[in-house]
């Protein structure tokens, strides 16, 4: 969750778009950049497990190697668009960089008392050239608002202000993403073809990923006495039997280890007890 910062009132009014002044000078040539991302794409590729089966990199756009970091669960919506999670998975995995435009997170108020909307602008740092990104949100969205009756739902205005201003920056925060990068639209389709493209092999559904979910390594790590070597070992195995490892697998080992915690009668005591896998 981003914090609230650099807040200001302002008066009800069109918020200003991302079409800032130094947009001009992010602008970079295509041509010229394509050797340097290739060497980017390529030392990111070697050293990410996950990514090893990407295959030959000079045979694949920047476009291509996008698809293959997202996978079809990346998507929400109708028609369906990239979600936060799959853009904060391509930002780690390209190492793109994020930060709010200071003096850019505006809040409008009804008549200077409850927050009305807030828009916030996001810059993404992306192979030495950045974009802008900006985001809004107000009160008339379903989160807040019945739209059968148009009154405010029960608790969808706790902590109003804070909540338009977060939902601002996570759209500010994807669409500066897709600005810098510069690929285009991206469909669930897209990504399905470049996977087989790619040679994925994802027979069992979508790969498990720890940076998406740290509980369940951790539940694995429980089920081995917290043995990074052991998990690693047999996340290796599977990975070399099935291609790559099933999150269906990752999700079974969850509920193996929260089952095995909750049928313990005798607690071991806190200086040597495994810790216990999160129930979310």
């Amino acid at each position: 969750m981003d914090d609230v910062v650099d807040a200001q009132i302002v008066d009800d009014t069109p918020p200003q778009t991302a079409a800032t002044a130094g947009s001009a000078v992010a602008v970079r040539s295509a041509a010229s950049a394509v050797p340097d991302i290739r060497a980017r794409m390529q030392g990111i590729i070697e050293s990410t497990g996950e990514l090893a089966q990407l295959g030959r990199l000079e045979t694949q756009s920047l476009r291509q190697i996008v698809l293959t970091i997202l996978d079809v669960t990346d998507f929400e919506g109708r028609p369906p668009a990239v979600n936060d999670k799959g853009w904060a998975k391509v930002a780690k995995r390209l190492k793109i960089s994020r930060e709010i435009v200071p003096g850019s997170v505006q809040v409008r108020y009804i008549n200077g008392a409850e927050p009305l909307a807030a828009t916030v602008i996001v810059r993404a740092h992306f192979d030495g050239a950045f974009e802008d990104g900006d985001g809004h949100c107000d009160i008339n969205e379903d989160t807040f608002t019945d739209r059968a009756t148009g009154a405010a739902k029960e608790g969808g205005r706790a902590k109003l202000e804070h909540m338009l201003v977060t939902r601002a920056t996570s759209r500010a925060k994807k669409r500066a993403i897709e600005s810098v990068l510069g690929i285009g639209k991206i469909t669930p389709n897209d990504v399905r073809q470049a996977h087989q493209q790619a040679g994925l092999n994802l027979q069992f559904g979508p790969a498990f990923s720890a940076e998406q979910s740290p509980r369940a390594r951790r539940a694995m790590l429980y089920l081995v006495d917290g043995d990074e070597d052991v998990l690693d070992a047999a996340i290796a195995a599977t990975q070399a039997k099935c291609g790559y490892f099933p999150a269906c697998v990752a999700d079974a080992l969850v509920k193996l280890a929260v089952d095995l915690r909750a049928s313990r009668d005798v607690a071991t005591p806190p200086e040597t007890a495994r810790r216990a896998p999160e129930v979310v």
